[in-house]
């Protein structure tokens, strides 16, 4: 557990040093049946959440393109 605060903490750092929020790559929290709410998904939320879960960790998206779907509600 203390390797996942080392590496959260150390991604905090590099956000802060850089000027990014950090909230914009969070996940929404889960609810009480394991799924997310819609209420608040940008469209990357939800471009994310409709792939299996290991195509999207091995998903690459441009910057240019994740941006404009993070402002897509």
């Amino acid at each position: 557990m203390s390797e996942r605060r080392d590496l959260e903490g150390g991604i905090q750092k590099w956000a802060a040093v850089h000027g990014i929020e950090i909230d914009q790559f969070s996940r929404l929290d889960q609810d009480e049946m394991g799924e997310t709410s819609d209420t608040g998904k940008t469209a990357l939320d939800r471009l994310l959440a409709a792939q299996p879960r290991d195509v999207a960790q091995r998903m690459l998206i441009p910057a240019d393109i994740a941006q404009i779907l993070s402002r897509i509600r």
